[in-house]
């Protein structure tokens, strides 16, 4: 809990809103997104209940994980003009980056460490694929964080390479 306090106290969070899947055993997967910053952190179900007392607004839909909620929100705050910044671990949320830069990612740094922020030209960069492309590449490759088996005989590297050569040259078109 502290280290999403220091992070929001840190990185000058306007607003913040939660959204939030209940687990099986127990523990709440809680998505915290702000107007400019966002982030996406597991905590105890009792967590819910301090957030509340904070009045901060509580985001949930039956059937859907903090994830969808999270890129819900990020959506319409897109389209309203707001510049947003997402906080989260998960490489699944750069799917939701844009050339633009109006909506980035910042990994928070293991302790203590610095925190990284992600753009969809560094994730090109780094990558070599488009940053459209990149929920092909995780389909292709699983996501572990998300608990997703790459296809038979597929990983990271190799479903990098097969979306690479689909694509050919993507830089120059």
């Amino acid at each position: 809990v502290w280290s999403y306090v220091k992070l929001t106290a840190d990185d000058g969070f306007d607003a913040v809103f939660i959204g939030s899947l209940v687990e099986v055993d127990g523990t709440e997967h809680i998505a915290m997104i702000g107007h400019g910053h966002c982030g996406h952190f597991i905590f105890p179900r009792f967590f819910k209940e301090v957030i509340k007392a904070y009045r901060i607004p509580v985001f949930e839909k039956d059937g859907y994980e903090a994830d969808d909620v999270i890129a819900t929100i990020v959506d319409k705050l897109k389209k309203s003009g707001h510049d947003i910044v997402i906080a989260s671990d998960d490489k699944d949320m750069y799917q939701l980056l844009t050339r633009d830069g109006r909506v980035q990612v910042l990994r928070p740094g293991k302790t203590g460490g610095k925190n990284i922020t992600v753009s969809a030209q560094s994730v090109e960069k780094e990558f070599q694929i488009p940053i459209d492309r990149w929920p092909v590449y995780l389909a292709l490759g699983g996501d572990s964080s998300d608990n997703i088996k790459p296809l038979r005989g597929m990983g990271p590297k190799t479903a990098l390479a097969l979306v690479q050569a689909v694509l050919g040259d993507w830089q120059r078109a």
